[in-house]
């Protein structure tokens, strides 16, 4: 009865933890939505409260050719084709069979949407992505030529701050190994959502693998240490251990995003790692409870599970996708065996069937979803590693409470009985030391990129998304503030005279100087390029341009080394009222830098709020 509880208490924490890393509400949320002749319109959704956006449905894909706006906007391109996303793994959509080509999805924003992030996951084998005019990013390398080609998969973030209600994106695709095209549709939401997204999917697949992983080690280690009549650890063991590898290839591809190998090297392992599993599966089962599975089927479960192995490691790309089809309807026949002996063994009341059984149901589950998940392409979650989970603490627990029993009945007075149970505990104590420290340095690493993301990477100043959102907590917190615009003068002909090298460390002493004449009246930070942006109070316009002016004069004054001539800088500052809208507050600071330059530069000019029209 004790056992039972166990596996109850087990089940259910971790469907809760599964069910808390899952929610999803508010901007957290995920929406397919389907476009129509690759156009998507968006005017009326609130990525705030209704959350992000599966791009899904009809995209434009024009064959053998690879386009940019520019292309598209001349109209001298081919006739596009339609392009369901998502697309089934198996089978090519495309009647054209292109191997290479343009996919395009034009989207009408809704108004002042703010930052956004795209998210791609799969999309053909290599993809090239453009948002407008903007590269954004490449995975793999699309060619023309499959000489040239590269095949890679990992999950890619792009965020951008769209200037105009309309975008366009541009996928250029290649698809040469696969030869089926596939694509999962992208995930369109706030920059921030997005990036709490990848945050959280892989977190949670670091958590789920750490477990699963940690088991595997145990398992392992129990084997070597007693190899005798102990062959269900060994296999339980390598089970663990492929599948917990295979979660961070196929989860978040948190792997293939930090650990850059060739392509075909994952590929080929994600193959293999569930023809493996399968035959570890079974030969866990075969020796858990002896004399219940049939040793012709154990043997000849080998014998394909190992050819099948073999078969991955030497066939090309294209065809693994169908031995791996066979594979699975194998594995799942010889799971419905195996689920049907273990019914057999509980009415014969075999030790343990029970358990096993339960386990094998949860895992079972778990791949049928999993199964669903990959050759459908439905949006659902992986139940993989919440299934394997599962059954890897109830199979853990089983095995543990099969060794007890066997020790005290044959071994309780036994000294080298005590020496074993306390290097058990000692390896407990220790894997549960490493579980901290790994959560800590995970904790620690996911610190420092939120710190990565908010600051300029040169200068130390807070960047453009930083300085976005220290305006928000100024328009909440302010009555009025002042809005600044600093611009270097003539700094591309710094740049070309002297060098990048130079510039850089212009840069960086132009932002000390900043910093040190505000001194916490105010914040600056990195707009963009030779531009800065400052946020100050001040009791009325003459005293904030005094105040400004005097910061032109001081960087003017400066000594700036390897420049032989002095350096000056163009400011354009308004006064921002409560409100006023922001995005034009900065418009209207922008439009005073852009007066000041139409003026001869080196000045400082005032620009009162331009109202909205």
């Amino acid at each position: 009865m004790r056992k039972m509880y166990f596996i109850i208490s087990i089940t259910l924490i971790l469907v809760v933890i599964w069910a808390i890393l899952f929610h999803e509400e508010g901007d957290q949320k995920t929406t397919i939505l389907n476009a129509e002749n690759g156009v998507l319109d968006l005017s009326d959704w609130s990525f705030k409260e209704e959350g992000s956006v599966k791009l899904g449905g009809t995209w434009l894909y024009y064959p053998n050719q690879f386009y940019t706006l520019n292309d598209l906007e001349s109209g001298q391109t081919v006739m596009p084709e339609s392009f369901n996303m998502p697309h089934i793994l198996r089978e090519n959509p495309l009647h054209s069979h292109s191997h290479y080509g343009t996919l395009v999805l034009h989207v009408t924003l809704p108004q002042n949407c703010g930052t956004l992030g795209l998210q791609s996951d799969l999309i053909f084998s290599a993809y090239k992505l453009y948002i407008n005019h903007t590269y954004q990013l490449s995975v793999g390398e699309v060619s023309t030529l499959k000489e040239d080609y590269e095949p890679y998969v990992k999950l890619t973030h792009a965020f951008f701050h769209p200037v105009q209600k309309k975008i366009t994106i541009i996928y250029q695709v290649a698809d040469f190994d696969f030869l089926y095209n596939a694509a999962k549709p992208p995930i369109l939401g706030l920059s921030g959502t997005i990036y709490r997204r990848s945050i959280l999917g892989v977190g949670r697949d670091l958590f789920f693998f750490g477990i699963i992983f940690i088991m595997s080690l145990h398992h392992l280690g129990l084997f070597f240490l007693r190899r005798q009549d102990n062959l269900e650890t060994l296999f339980f063991g390598i089970f663990s251990l492929f599948f917990g590898i295979r979660i961070l290839i196929v989860g978040e591809r948190f792997l293939p995003a930090e650990i850059v190998l060739p392509f075909v090297i994952y590929a080929k392992f994600a193959y293999l790692s569930v023809i493996v599993g399968f035959l570890s599966l079974f030969g866990f089962l075969y020796y858990a409870i002896p004399d219940l599975l049939s040793p012709s089927i154990y043997k000849l479960n080998n014998r394909i599970m190992t050819l099948a192995g073999l078969a991955i490691l030497v066939i090309p790309m294209s065809f693994s996708d169908y031995i791996l089809m066979v594979i699975s309807l194998w594995g799942f026949i010889i799971l419905i065996y195996a689920v049907i002996k273990m019914i057999q063994g509980i009415f014969k009341e075999k030790p343990y069937a029970i358990s096993v059984f339960i386990g094998l149901f949860f895992l079972g589950l778990a791949m049928i979803n999993d199964l669903i998940h990959q050759y459908t392409m439905r949006p659902m979650p992986s139940m993989i590693p919440l299934g394997l989970a599962l059954f890897c603490f109830i199979e853990s627990h089983t095995m543990a409470k099969k060794y007890i029993e066997s020790h005290l009945r044959s071994e309780q007075l036994d000294r080298e009985n005590k020496q074993f149970l306390s290097e058990i505990i000692q390896m407990n104590r220790q894997l549960e030391e490493n579980v901290e420290s790994r959560t800590k340095a995970l904790k620690s690493a996911l610190l420092e990129v939120e710190k990565l993301s908010i600051t300029d990477y040169l200068t130390g100043l807070p960047n453009r998304r930083s300085m976005m959102k220290h305006l928000n907590q100024y328009v909440e917190t302010e009555a009025s503030f002042y809005i600044a615009i600093l611009d270097i003068d003539h700094f591309k002909l710094i740049n070309d005279t002297y060098g990048h090298n130079i510039g850089d460390q212009v840069l960086v002493k132009l932002s000390n100087l900043m910093e040190q004449h505000l001194n916490q009246m105010g914040i600056v930070g990195r707009w963009g390029g030779e531009e800065f942006l400052m946020i100050a109070s001040f009791a009325n316009d003459q005293e904030a341009f005094t105040f400004f002016d005097r910061l032109r004069q001081k960087i003017g004054d400066e000594n700036y080394e390897h420049l032989k001539s002095p350096l000056t800088v163009t400011i354009g500052f308004t006064h921002y009222v409560k409100g006023a809208s922001l995005d034009h507050t900065i418009a209207t600071a922008d439009e005073a830098l852009y007066q000041g330059k139409n003026k001869g530069r080196n000045i400082c000019t005032y620009q009162a709020f331009l109202s909205e029209l």
